[in-house]
């Protein structure tokens, strides 16, 4: 099964990649609305937001207004050779450094460490995503691990339609979502 994630993994990727950068701005202004839009997000206290890289969509803008509307936002860290994803809370997008994997996240010397409980919504990346709510991420399980456990959080995953397959491959770790956000709006899962 691991090999057929990481051809899945990869085929989507270059798919993504191929995706015009005017496309993509496009997409992510849409995306960016309709997670504002959300209930969910409009009365989370705080919320867990990955920061996009690569052809992911842009969340910095997002990112910025949740800290404009009040909110608490965190952002994952993670150091190598470590399973254990962390939330750094901050409170300005200066507050992040290139780390780990080329990802922006909180500077080395970030004090301010959350918990999942401070979390009500956390927005989940992802490469492939299916029509239960399963996904693909990059595969180094960081989310599921996150996410498995008790108070579970709204999990609300990201992308784009075209990363939208029927189905992909499952095992007994991997964490289902509560509803998906694209360019196209929002789908929930049961």
């Amino acid at each position: 099964m691991k090999a057929l994630k990481k051809e899945l993994r990869d085929s989507m990727i270059r798919k993504r990649d191929a995706l015009p950068e005017e496309k993509r701005k496009e997409y992510t202004e849409i995306i960016t609305n309709c997670i504002l839009s959300q209930e969910e997000v409009k009365n989370a206290k705080g919320i867990f937001c990955f920061v996009g890289f690569g052809s992911e969509p842009d969340t910095r803008k997002l990112i910025q207004t949740l800290l404009t509307d009040g909110k608490r936002v965190f952002i994952p860290k993670t150091e190598k050779g470590n399973p254990v994803m962390k939330m750094a809370e901050i409170r300005s997008l200066n507050e992040l450094e290139i780390g780990h994997y080329g990802i922006l996240s909180p500077k080395e010397d970030h004090a301010n460490w959350g918990e999942r409980s401070d979390a009500d919504v956390v927005l989940v990346p992802g490469v492939l995503f299916d029509k239960r709510g399963y996904r693909i991420g990059y595969g180094a399980g960081f989310y599921d691990r996150f996410l498995a456990g008790s108070p579970a959080p709204y999990k609300l995953a990201v992308g784009y339609s075209m990363q939208v397959v029927d189905s992909v491959p499952v095992n007994e770790f991997d964490i289902p979502v509560d509803a998906f956000i694209s360019e196209m709006g929002i789908r929930h899962f049961d």
